[in-house]
This record gives C-alpha cells, structure tokens and sequence, in this order.
C-alpha cells in the first residue's frame, strides 16, 4: 500500500505544472484537516479522482468504423485516432472527467477530425464553438499528427487551457486555425498551418504562445500570425508565406520574440503596433508588397542581429506614428543587419517615428535612409555606397550622424529640408551627383569633423538654412565648396579648397561668419557674394583667403568686415572686387595683398573703411 500510495503522491505532483493547486483543491471530493484521522476510503476515492483526470488512459478509435472521440472521452484521455472521424469536440473543465486529455493519429498522414456539416455539442457553457477542438478551463490537451479541418477554427482554446499541438496539419477552416484566448498557454509546433479563413495562428488576451517549426501558408484575408491584447509569442524556425496583412502582426500591447523566421509575400512582412514589443533576430523577410518590417502607433522593435530584408516593393523598414526601432550595437559586429534591394529604400522613419540605427552597411539602395516630420534619427558607424537617390534623406525631422561614410550617391549625399535639424559628426560624404549636404527652408546643419569630397555639385549648399562647420574639409567640389542662398553661415578651422567655382557663393542677404581658422584656397575664386555680409571678428584665429585663380573675395551689393583674416596670393592681382556699392571694412589683424578693386559706382573714400591705415593698392575706390 505504500509503494500504491508512493506512486500517486509523486503522480500528483508530476502534474501541478499542468493544473493550478486552486483548481485541484476545489475539485476533490474529500478534503482533510490537520490533526483528524482519513478514512481510508475517502483517501482511496480522491486518488481514484485524481488518476481519472490526471493519468493516462488509452484507447483507439476507428473512425472508418464509425468510432465516436466523444464516446471515448467518457472514459478514456489518450485517444488514438485512425481515419478521418466526422465530429466536433468540446472539451469542458467543468464537465470533463479528465484534466489531460491527448489526441494523436495512428501513424497515417490521412487520420484526423472533419467538423464539415457538424452541429456543435450542447454544453454547460453559454458559448458555443464550431471549431474543430474547442478546449475551455483548467484543462490540457496535446494534439499530434492529425488533421483538424472544416471547422470555424481547427482548434480554439479559451480561458485557462494548456494546448500542446505537434505534428499536426490544421487546414480549410472558416476562420482561423488555431485560436488561443484568455490567459492560455500554447505550444505549437512542426506543423503545418495552410489556407484557413482568416489567421494561421491568433493569440492574445493575455496568453501566451510558443510557435515553432511550422510551416504556414495561404492566409489571405488576414495576417498568419497574429498575437493581440496584451498576448506573448516565442515564434522561431517557421516558414510564413502568402499571408494579408502581414506574415506576423504584433497588436494592441502584445509582445514577441521573432527569431529564425523566414517570411514573405505578405503586405508587411512583420508588423509591430499599437504600444506593442517585439525582438527580431535572424529573420529573413523578403518579397512584400509593402514592406519588411513596419512599426507604428507608439509600438517599440529591438532589431538583435543577423536579420535580412529584401527585395520588398516600398521600404526595408518603417517606422511611424511613434514606432521605434532600436538596434543591438554590438551583436551588428558579429552577425550584421542586411537590407538590400526595397523598391522605394531602406530605412523610412514617418511623422513622429524614431530609429536607433548602428554598424550597419547599405549597398545600392533605392535611397539610402530617410525620415519625415516630428521624426528622430540617430545613426552610428554607418556605411551608405551608391544610393540611387540620395544617401540621407530628412525632412522635419531631427537627426545625430556619427562616424558615418557616404559614397557616390546618385542624388545628394544628405538631402534636409522642411526645418530638419542634423547634428553630423567624424563623417565623409564622397562623390554625389548633386551636393554632399543640400540644406533647404528652415533646416538647421551642426557639423563637426567632417570630410565632404568631390562631390559633382556644391560641397554644402544652404538654401534658407543656417549651418554652423567645425573642424571639416570640403574639397574638390564640381561647383562651390559651400553655396548660400538666404543662409546662414558661421565656419571655425575648416578648410574649402579645390572647388571648380568659389570656395564660398553667397547669394540673397545670406550671411557669413570666418569664426577664426579658415582657409580658403586653390579655388576657381575664393568667396563670392551677391547682396550678402561677410565679416570674422577679431577675437577670432587668423583666417586665410589665398591662392584662388580668380579673386580672393568679389562683392557685390554687399558688405565686409575683416579682422585677422589674411587675404592674398599674386602680389599685384586683384584680390578683392567690390561692385554695386560694396563696402569693405579693413580691422585689426588683417592684411592685404595686391589690388582692391572699385567699380565706381559710388564717390570715391565710401567703399573702403581703413581702420588700422592699412593703405592697400586701390583701383577705382
């Protein structure tokens, strides 16, 4: 009798990982006090109740017999299936004589369960489910190697049960293939998912789900994988194709993590929403008609390593309405992000999206990374090659670039507008058909340590924005190395050389402020203005405007005020031009080599202010 005892007791404790201890108090139908003598009956008849729910009782069912699951249920718990049975199961916690029940096919790949044509069950529960297997309560139930079809879901579970399904094929059902509701636990794996109404697979209202292994396909009127309302996922090695919506949507405060996946021809690939969370890692998500990954609606991505998106009709990845994305730094060494080939570009960040973005090299994009109004950017040891448009693209938005290396990009290197602000850093913008950075209405360029080289236009062009350079080179640009219209221009240690027009071309009331250390050399002219201020104050390092072919510094309808600033090359030529009522202003520390031009358009002694007695050759002034 002990060894009896013995067994039942590690028996029951076996199963408390499948029942809560509430739910198996509250069913025994004897409980015992301390200090109060047992009935050995009352003891025996617990065990027996407990043996009934817990322990495994086989039996076969042949369904070409016409064999009845539900017949079996009565007295059985681990039901061997064989053939196709024609019925639908309700598996009740409260009216159920068993808290495990197991279903599995003979071994033929033909054994399964049709709820085609079937009435449902009448129940105690106020709910009733045409699904194939509809599990409700404190209950578990492990479906292998069967086929569930026909009904409104192959399988739905809903409040409390645990569902283990292995093995198994879930198909042509009217709504979705399996169906986890309410604080359920699920287990889905090696199965195949295949052309069911509406999802593969939707899970949410608090429960959690584990899918792995599977192979799904044909869901067309809604997303293969859902999980929702506050619902969790481990969803890995699956294979998702041809799916609505998106291969897998990630809802309304739910939360997963996606790894291994492959996963195409949807909409989007994933979709991640609605305040919701997820990580990726090594997935692959290609072919989309929309795109790889989308993030939206105050929703938050981790992006691990190793994940790829290609070939998807509209962008790699996107973000908006407060969809972050955020990417794990150092795992990107060892095993990199790959975005290649989206039709419309790699990285979109939408009003009021923002994107953490490091260690990652983009070949060939459409366009290389853009963002849009309310958005934020901050990108890291990025590499962008031979964009088709531009490499950068910001509008409205907010951005920090460290360490990035742009090359021969079709359009700009960096193309901002719309009151963008770009804080870019250690960088190089190399080789653009247009300008290495095109600053337009209101934007807002902070540029430190950067390196803008042969760029087939202007190195910096700023049209109605301001800029503040430091510590940067811009050469070798096909027209100005930097271009203002209506701008704003102040530059410290920089150095503009090699450019095929002026070094800077200053255009309606810009202005510009030398703030000490600038040279401006080996350009078709060195600074050129057109109704614009040029001034360096003499707190200021000396800046050096020399050796351009042309002039040194040409104005016209403009105003100068140089302090430190050295100006010459060929002593004789003329340095300076002044034109339409220039005015030049001479102030402590600056010197002046050759001839300042005057074209006479005003008497003489009102285009040269001389406060230090300079004296320098005129001509015309």
């Amino acid at each position: 009798m002990k060894t009896i005892k013995t067994f039942f007791v590690s028996f029951v404790f076996l199963c408390l990982g499948l029942v809560p201890i509430s739910a198996m108090g509250q069913s025994l139908p004897h409980t015992f006090s301390a200090n109060t003598a047992a009935k050995a009956s009352e003891v025996n008849e617990n065990f027996k109740y407990l043996l009934e729910r817990f322990g495994t009782r086989k039996t076969t069912v042949n369904c070409y017999s016409g064999d009845s699951i539900t017949t079996a249920l009565q007295n059985y718990n681990h039901i061997i299936i064989s053939g196709i049975c024609n019925e639908i199961l309700h598996l009740e916690a409260t009216s159920m004589p068993h808290r495990l029940v197991i279903l599995e096919g003979s071994s033929s790949s033909s054994d399964g369960i049709n709820a085609n044509g079937v009435s449902p069950p009448q129940t105690e529960s106020s709910y009733t489910s045409n699904a194939v297997v509809y599990a409700h309560g404190s209950i578990t139930i492990k479906i292998s190697k069967l086929k569930l079809t026909g009904g409104t879901y192959g399988v739905e579970s809903y409040l409390g049960p645990s569902v283990i399904i292995e093995n198994a094929l879930i198909e042509n059902n009217t709504n979705s293939g399996i169906a986890v509701w309410g604080d359920t636990g699920g287990w889905i794996k090696n199965s195949t998912i295949q052309n069911n109404g509406e999802h593969a697979i939707i899970s949410g209202w608090s429960s959690d789900v584990n899918i792995t292994g599977n192979t799904i396909s044909g869901h067309t009127n809604q997303s293969s994988i859902t999980i929702t309302r506050s619902g969790s996922a481990w969803i890995k090695d699956n294979t998702i194709t041809n799916g609505k919506h998106a291969g897998i949507s990630i809802d309304r405060g739910a939360s997963a993590d996606i790894i291994s996946n492959t996963i195409q021809s949807a909409e989007n690939g994933i979709s991640v929403q609605d305040s919701s969370h997820a990580l990726l890692k090594s997935n692959t998500v290609k072919n989309n008609i929309r795109n790889g990954l989308v993030v939206e609606n105050n929703a938050s991505v981790i992006l691990a390593e190793g994940n790829t998106f290609s070939n998807n009709t509209e962008y790699g990845i996107e973000m908006y309405n407060g969809g972050s994305l955020n990417m794990w730094c150092d795992t990107q060494l060892t095993s990199p992000t790959t975005i290649t080939g989206n039709t419309k570009g790699t990285i979109h960040i939408g009003s009021g999206g923002s994107a953490n973005l490091c260690n990652l090299t983009l070949t060939s994009p459409t366009r290389g990374i853009s963002a849009g109004t309310g958005a934020a950017l901050h990108m890291r040891n990025i590499t962008i090659t031979n964009s088709q448009k531009e490499g950068v693209n910001l509008w409205g938005s907010t951005a920090y670039i460290d360490n990035a290396t742009i090359t021969g990009s079709a359009k700009q290197g960096i193309d901002m507008g719309g009151g963008a602000i770009l804080d870019i850093y250690n960088s190089t913008i190399i080789g653009s058909t247009k300008q290495g950075i095109h600053a337009g209405m209101g934007a807002t360029l902070d540029m430190n340590s950067v390196s803008i080289t042969n760029n087939q236009n202007d190195g910096v062009a700023l049209f109605g924005a301001k800029a503040e350079i430091n510590n940067s080179t811009i050469t070798g640009s096909t027209n100005a190395g930097i271009r203002l219209n209506n701008g704003l221009l102040s530059i410290n240690n920089s150095t503009i050389s090699g450019s095929t027009n002026g070094g800077i071309e200053s255009h309606q009331q810009s202005a510009i402020n030398l703030s000490g250390g600038v040279i401006i050399e080996n350009n078709g002219h060195g600074i050129d203005l057109t109704n614009s201020t040029l001034f360096q104050y003499d707190d200021q390092a000396t800046s050096y405007i020399r050796n351009n072919t042309n002039n040194e510094i040409g104005a016209t309808m403009s105003s100068i005020g140089l302090d430190k600033v050295t100006v010459g090359g060929t002593s004789g030529s003329t340095e300076i031009n002044l034109s339409k009522g220039s005015i030049l202003r001479i102030n402590t520390g600056t010197s002046i080599t050759g001839t300042i031009w005057c074209d006479g358009s005003l008497n003489t002694g009102k285009f040269i202010k001389d406060t230090i007695s300079l004296n320098p050759t005129t001509s015309g002034c």
